[in-house]
């Protein structure tokens, strides 16, 4: 996962983005998966002040156990006032839609003022911050 913040002129347009590239999923995932026979994606979505600003879902996929990184990522974009910044969260989450569509959560993360990332983030504006990371 690559994050980033951007400040705007006026601190009212600033940008967050958040991209996600898939790269594998455990074992356990792959079987979980297989028992629920669909299809996997992510989900982001932004919020200020717990209202929805932004979201985006990926392209549907397979999980996979390899070590290939894959060419497509999930991105998301969105403007928050600079004001706001400690009122702002981002939820990740890896979602299967099974074959008579429901959907179930496999796993998320969620990223606010009080998480590592965001606070590295904000003190380094312009500069994309990359992680690894599990959603188990």
């Amino acid at each position: 996962m690559t994050l980033s913040y951007a400040i705007s002129e006026d601190r009212t347009n600033d940008v967050v983005e958040v991209s996600i590239t898939r790269y594998r999923c455990s074992l356990q995932t792959m079987q979980q998966q297989e028992k629920l026979g669909g299809q996997l994606y992510i989900k982001i979505t932004a919020f200020e002040h717990e209202d929805l600003i932004q979201k985006m879902k990926s392209d549907r996929f397979d999980p996979t156990i390899s070590l290939k990184l894959e060419a497509n990522t999930a991105a998301l974009r969105a403007r928050v006032n600079n004001y706001n910044l400690e009122q702002v969260k981002i939820l990740v989450r890896l979602i299967c839609k099974n074959i008579l569509g429901k959907k179930v959560v496999l796993g998320k993360i969620e990223i606010d003022s009080n998480s590592d990332l965001w606070k590295e983030i904000v003190r380094t504006p312009s500069v994309p911050i990359t992680r690894m990371i599990n959603f188990e």
